[in-house]
C-alpha cells in the first residue's frame, strides 16, 4: 500500500536539498553585489589627511596639522601662531610616546588622553564659527602623527 505522509515527507526533504544550495548561493551573490567596494586603511587616512601623512618628523606632521587648520578654519595670524605651538607640542609628546616601551593599550589610554587635552586647548582659542567648524573637521586630523 502506498503511504501518501511518508512520499510527502521524502519529496519534501529532496526538495530542500535541491533548492537549499541554490538558494545559499543566490544570497550569497547578492549580498556581493550590493556590498560595496572597500578601501584599506591607508587609502582613507591618505585621502583624508592629504600630506599630513607625507610628512617625516613629528614637526613636519605638526607643520602640516597648522596649515591644514588655519585654511579650514580660516585662522588669525595669532591663532596660527598658538595653535602651532600647540601642534608642535603634542606632535613631540606623541612621538615620544610611540617610542616607548608601553603596551599597545597604554599607548591607545594615552593617546586618546592627549587628543581629548589638546582639543581641549584648540578649541579654547577659537571663536563659535571656527570650534563648529573644528568640530566638523577634527576627525580627519585624528592619527596624523
Amino acid at each position: 500500500m502506498f503511504n501518501k505522509t511518508l512520499f510527502s515527507k521524502r519529496m519534501l526533504w529532496s526538495s530542500v536539498l535541491i533548492i537549499s544550495p541554490l538558494f545559499v548561493s543566490g544570497c550569497y551573490t547578492y549580498r556581493q553585489e550590493l556590498t560595496p567596494p572597500t578601501k584599506s586603511v591607508p587609502q582613507v587616512k591618505d585621502q583624508v589627511s592629504g600630506k599630513m601623512t607625507e610628512a617625516v618628523t613629528p614637526d613636519q606632521r605638526a607643520q602640516a596639522l597648522t596649515d591644514s587648520m588655519k585654511t579650514k578654519l580660516n585662522l588669525t595670524p595669532a591663532q596660527t601662531t598658538e595653535i602651532g605651538k600647540i601642534n608642535q607640542d603634542y606632535a613631540a609628546r606623541i612621538a615620544k610616546l610611540m617610542a616607548s616601551d608601553q603596551s599597545t593599550m597604554d599607548k591607545k589610554a594615552e593617546f586618546k588622553r592627549l587628543t581629548i587635552i589638546k582639543r581641549a586647548d584648540i578649541k579654547k582659542l577659537l571663536n563659535t564659527d571656527q570650534q563648529q567648524l573644528f568640530d566638523k573637521h577634527k576627525n580627519e586630523w585624528v592619527d596624523t602623527y
